[in-house]
């Protein structure tokens, strides 16, 4: 059984968190025949506001908190849960890390959570009762 902690996030895992979200995309806007170079500038400051408003939990053992398994970014709006993101590294998936995270960010459970960044995993993600709305980044103010 692996063991999982779930802690706030901190300055030193920015680099992480920054680069490990840009490459998911960028994996996944390929496969979708988007040329990265041309989005790529824009997404990163976009993440980066996200990741300086937003809030973000990081899963990692207790005694080794450097080490990630993975991240969730969120926000909400009301009532209304914003995923941004959530990754977990590939060798620690399928061990409940995600959902794991997921359950520790507050939303209602009448209402679906919203998801503005839409990647190969999100058909994975069904039971979350979540539903793909990119037009909520202009609701939260991420740009400077």
């Amino acid at each position: 059984m692996l063991d999982i902690y779930i802690r706030e996030f901190e300055k030193e895992d920015h680099n992480f968190v920054m680069n490990s979200w840009l490459k998911s995309f960028e994996k996944t806007m390929k496969l979708m025949g988007t040329d990265t170079q041309i989005d790529r500038r824009e997404q990163m400051r976009l993440m980066g506001g996200i990741i300086e408003k937003a809030k973000v939990y990081v899963a990692c053992p207790e005694d080794a908190q450097q080490q990630i398994y993975g991240y969730i970014v969120w926000d909400a709006v009301g009532d209304v849960g914003i995923l941004h993101y959530v990754y977990v590294k590939n060798p620690y998936r399928r061990f409940g890390i995600g959902r794991k995270l997921y359950d520790c960010i507050e939303r209602s459970t009448e209402i679906p959570c919203l998801a503005t960044h839409k990647t190969l995993a999100f058909d994975y993600l069904k039971s979350w009762n979540l539903a793909f709305n990119p037009y909520f980044l202009l609701k939260g103010d991420y740009y400077e």
